[in-house]
């Protein structure tokens, strides 16, 4: 029986989006089969593989009578050329299996190669999000790098943090409280007026502190001090 969409790929978006469409009761299914023949046959093929692999994937399907999706933020849609029906649902979240998320809140940018195929991936991302929004290829580029600094950057410093604290034998769970409100009102007030710390009172006294009690690790030094400087230049402009 043909499906209406097939997921191909085994990782955490795949394995996320077979359940996420399973919820709305559209027909589909996930295929983890790198050999094409075991492809079962769709109307919309989403390809929740790595980047590197799109344009390979794709050939694959260029003989298919369907609509081929790639997930990807930083990818152009240009990379499903060899297929003439082609569009982008890209989802601006990141996904692990076995954490649950609430579907209806992330954000879905669609594109489609004709407006004839456009609507049609915006109609599915209607029915997948209540957050959807067309982006081209370059718009989605931009909310790509937005989302790793804000994001994978973000993550990497609780990690730097939680190594700092570690050496006093205190738990991530006492910044818990802070990030959430950091969060909180950089979402309501914005991040130019929620901002505070040393570097926002450009307090050179508290800084330099910091900056020595990380001589030991230069590498977070800089990143200290780069940020720090960021920080005091926007404010002093």
């Amino acid at each position: 029986m043909e499906r209406t969409v097939c997921i191909l790929g085994s990782g955490n978006v795949a394995s996320h989006l077979k359940q996420w469409l399973t919820e709305i009761c559209v027909n589909s299914c996930a295929c983890s089969s790198k050999t094409p023949d075991e492809w079962p046959d769709a109307k919309i093929y989403l390809l929740a593989v790595k980047d590197s692999a799109i344009r390979e994937v794709a050939q694959e399907l260029r003989q298919k009578n369907a609509i081929v999706v790639h997930l990807s933020g930083s990818t152009s849609i240009d990379a499903l050329e060899s297929c003439p029906q082609r569009g982008v649902i890209y989802p601006v979240q990141t996904f692990t299996k076995g954490v649950s998320l609430n579907y209806t809140e992330i954000p879905l940018l669609v594109e489609g190669s004709t407006s004839e195929i456009e609507d049609k991936l915006w109609q599915l991302a209607g029915a997948m999000s209540d957050f959807r929004r067309r982006a081209n290829s370059e718009e989605r580029r931009q909310v790509h790098l937005a989302g790793v600094c804000a994001s994978n950057f973000t993550n990497h410093l609780m990690l730097l943090a939680q190594k700092q604290l570690a050496k006093s034998g205190i738990s991530l769970d006492i910044l818990r409280s802070l990030m959430e409100e950091t969060l909180n009102k950089a979402f309501i007030n914005g991040p130019l007026a929620a901002q505070t710390g040393p570097a926002r009172r450009n307090d050179q006294i508290t800084i330099g502190k910091h900056l020595e009690m990380l001589t030991e690790e230069p590498r977070l030094q800089e990143i200290y001090r780069l940020i720090s400087s960021s920080i005091k230049d926007t404010y002093n402009q």
